[in-house]
C-alpha cells in the first residue's frame, strides 16, 4: 500500500432490524491517481458524483484507459500494465482513511461492493462530504539500450585511406569494443531481472497480505473490506485503515 502510516478503528455491527434500510442516494467527491512503477504520474479530480451513478463504473474505467495510453505516448512507454486497483473512502476535512478495497475490476459486482462501502461510511458519517478516490498501480517495462553499431572506416576511391598493415589492428579493436559492450548489456539484463523479481515478490506479499486481512464475516459493517478479528473474541472485528 502506498500509505505510510496505519491506524485501527473499532467497528460496530449492523443492527439486524436496520440492515435492509435503503439508504437515500448522496452526493460522492471523486478523484483518482495514477501511478507508473510506484511514482505518481496523474492526479485528477473529477466532477462530483452520487453513489447510485458508481454502481456503473465504466465511464470511470474509460477515463482512466485513456490517461494511461496517454502516458504510455508522453513517457515512450511500449505498454503500461496495471497491477493494482484500490478504492479509498474518506471523510472531508478528516486525514483518516475510512475504508480500502482492492478492486479485481470496473464490473458490475464491484460497483456494488463500493456501495455497501459508501452507505456504512454514511451511516457513521450522515452529515459529512464523502471522498471516493481511485489509485491505478501500473508497471512499465524496463528497456535495456543495445550496442551501438560500429562505423566502418570511410575510404576514397583509390581504395582505403589506411595502408593495409594497419587493417588487422582496427579488427581487433572493433571486436574488443563490440565485447565490451554485450558484456554491459548483459549485466544491465542481470540487473532488470533481479529488479523485476523483487517487484513481483512485493506484489505477492501485498496480495497475500490483502487477501488474510479481508473480513469474511458477512454480518460485519466491514464485510470484504480489512478487518482484524479480536482472537479472544472473534466476533468482535477492528477496520484496518491507513493515513494517506
Amino acid at each position: 500500500m502506498l500509505c505510510d502510516e496505519a491506524q485501527i478503528t473499532s467497528l460496530d455491527r449492523f443492527d439486524t432490524d436496520n440492515s435492509n434500510d435503503e439508504v437515500e442516494d448522496f452526493a460522492v467527491e471523486l478523484s483518482y491517481k495514477i501511478y507508473v512503477n510506484k511514482n505518481i504520474r496523474r492526479r485528477k479530480d473529477l466532477s462530483d458524483t452520487t453513489r447510485d451513478a458508481l454502481l456503473d463504473l465504466s465511464n470511470l474505467e474509460e477515463a482512466i484507459c485513456k490517461e494511461v495510453d496517454l502516458l504510455c505516448k508522453t513517457e515512450r512507454h511500449s505498454t503500461l500494465n496495471i497491477v493494482q486497483r484500490i478504492a479509498f473512502i474518506s471523510i472531508a476535512g478528516k486525514k483518516l482513511i475510512y475504508k480500502a478495497h482492492d478492486l479485481e475490476d470496473f464490473g458490475l459486482q464491484q460497483g456494488q461492493v463500493l456501495e455497501r462501502m459508501l452507505n456504512s461510511t454514511r451511516e457513521q458519517y450522515p452529515f459529512s462530504k464523502i471522498i471516493l478516490t481511485f489509485e491505478i498501480k501500473t508497471l512499465a517495462p524496463t528497456l535495456t539500450k543495445l550496442p551501438s553499431k560500429c562505423k566502418a572506416p570511410e575510404t576514397n576511391e583509390k581504395g582505403s585511406s589506411l595502408p593495409p598493415s594497419s587493417l588487422p589492428v582496427i579488427h581487433e579493436k572493433r571486436a574488443g569494443h563490440e565485447k565490451k559492450k554485450s558484456s554491459q548489456t548483459s549485466v544491465l539484463q542481470e540487473q532488470s531481472k533481479v529488479w523485476l523479481d523483487k517487484i513481483l515478490y512485493v506484489s505477492e506479499w501485498e496480495r497475500q497480505l490483502t487477501d488474510q486481512l479481508t473480513c469474511r464475516d458477512k454480518d460485519c459493517t466491514n464485510y470484504e473490506n480489512f478487518c482484524w478479528p479480536d482472537p479472544i473474541k472473534p466476533k468482535q472485528h477492528y477496520n484496518v485503515t491507513a493515513l494517506q
